[in-house]
C-alpha cells in the first residue's frame, strides 16, 4: 500500500456490495487513493534524493499509473523511489527495514516533562529558577496558553542527518523556564512572544545552555550502551540488529544537538567579546574628541605684506599686496649755494 497518496474508499460496485473497491478510475471524488499496486511496490526505497531514479505518477487521465525513470539507468543498478519523507522509525515501524546510511529525515521527541525536568534539576544546583516543579509547570502552562509549546518537541536532522541548530520553540521554552520572576512578568507583559537566539545575553546564557546540556544527557540515558544492547537475547537476530542501528542513529542525532547547543554558547560569548571591543573602540574615539575640544588652538600670526609679483603687458614687476597707499612723504628742503630746492621722493 503506497502510503504517498491519500483519499477514500469508495463502494463503486453498489450499496448491496461488502468489499470496498480501490480503483483509480472509481466514481468522481474517490479517484485519490489510497490504492494497492501490485509490482510498483517491490521497488526498493531512499531517502536520498540523490539515489532515487524513478517517480510514480497517473497516467492516461488518472485510470492507470507509470514508473518512469528520470534519468539514464546504468548496467545492473537498482531501481529505487521513495516511499515518502520517513525517518529511520517510521520506516522500521511500518516497512521493516532500517537504512545502512544516516537518513535525514529521522527525529527525536521530547516531552513537555523532560524539559520541565531537566530545568528543575539544572537549577537545583544552581539555585536559580524554576528551582521546584510546581514553578516549572506553573511557566509550562503560561507557554501552552499563549501557543508557544507544542505536543512534542522535535529534533530534526538537515539534509545531511545533522542537528545543526537548537529548534526555535525548544529554546523559546527553556529560556521562559529560566528567567527570573521578574523576566517572566515582564514576558507575560510583552505578550508571551518567542524568544530564541536574538534575546540570550550573559545572564541567561549558563542556565539555558546548562538546561539544554541536561535535557540532551537525559535523552541519551533511553539508549543502553552497546554491551548491554548486545547481551539481550534477539540481539542477533534481524529485527534486533535493525533496532539496534534505529537507536545508534536516534542517539548520533542527540550527540549532534548537545553540539549545536555548545555551539550556541560559543557564538553568544564571541557575540559579547565583540560587542565589549566595540565599546571600548567608541569609548577611545570618545576620549579622543574631548582631548581634541579641549585642546586650545595655537594662535596665528597676523599677516603681512608681501611681495609678489604680478603679470602686466610690460613684463613681470614687483607689487606690493594687501598693503595701504602709503602717503607720500612731505618736501624736504636741502640748502644749497645755488639757492636751489630738492625734493625728496617716496
Amino acid at each position: 500500500m503506497s502510503r504517498g497518496l491519500q483519499g477514500r474508499v469508495s463502494y463503486e460496485l453498489g450499496s448491496h456490495s461488502f468489499c470496498p473497491c480501490l480503483s483509480a478510475s472509481g466514481p468522481q471524488g474517490s479517484a485519490v487513493g489510497p490504492f494497492h499496486l501490485p509490482l510498483f511496490d517491490l521497488l526498493n526505497h531512499s531517502s536520498h534524493e540523490a539515489q532515487r531514479c524513478t517517480t510514480l505518477a497517473r497516467a492516461n487521465d488518472g485510470d492507470a499509473f507509470e514508473m518512469r525513470a528520470k534519468r539514464d539507468l546504468s548496467v545492473g543498478e537498482e531501481a529505487l523511489w521513495s516511499y515518502g519523507s520517513h525517518g529511520a522509525a517510521e520506516l522500521l515501524r511500518t516497512y521493516g527495514f532500517v537504512e545502512s546510511s544516516r537518513n535525514p529525515y529521522s527525529t527525536v521527541m521530547l516531552t513537555r516533562e523532560e524539559v520541565a525536568a531537566a530545568a528543575v534539576a539544572n537549577s537545583a544546583s544552581l539555585k536559580e529558577q524554576p528551582g521546584d516543579a510546581k514553578t516549572a509547570e506553573a511557566r509550562i502552562q503560561a507557554l501552552e496558553k499563549a501557543g508557544r509549546l507544542p505536543v512534542v518537541f522535535t529534533l530534526r536532522s538537515d539534509g545531511d542527518g545533522n542537528v545543526t541548530k537548537v529548534p526555535e520553540e525548544l529554546l523559546t521554552a527553556v529560556q521562559v523556564l529560566v528567567m527570573s520572576k521578574e523576566e517572566f512578568g515582564e514576558w507575560l507583559a510583552a505578550g508571551s512572544i518567542a524568544l530564541g537566539e536574538g534575546f540570550l545575553d550573559e545572564e541567561s546564557l549558563g542556565g539555558v545552555v546548562g538546561c539544554l546540556l541536561k535535557i540532551s544527557d537525559s535523552c541519551l540515558q533511553r539508549y543502553p550502551s552497546a554491551k548491554a544492547f548486545s547481551s539481550g537475547s534477539s540481539s542477533h537476530s534481524s529485527l534486533g540488529l535493525m533496532c539496534k542501528a534505529l537507536k545508534e542513529e536516534e542517539r548520533q542525532l542527540i550527540l549532534e544537538f548537545k553540539k549545536a547547543v555548545f555551539l550556541l554558547a560559543v557564538a553568544e560569548e564571541d557575540v559579547g567579546e565583540e560587542g565589549e571591543e566595540e565599546e571600548l573602540l567608541e569609548e577611545e574615539e570618545e576620549e579622543d574628541e574631548e582631548e581634541e575640544e579641549d585642546a586650545a588652538p595655537l594662535p596665528v600670526p597676523p599677516r603681512r605684506p608681501a611681495l609678489q609679483l604680478s603679470g602686466r603687458s610690460g613684463g613681470w614687476q614687483p607689487t606690493l599686496r594687501h598693503v595701504q597707499p602709503l602717503e607720500m612723504a612731505k618736501p624736504i628742503a636741502v640748502g644749497g649755494g645755488m639757492g636751489g630746492r630738492a625734493q625728496g621722493g617716496r
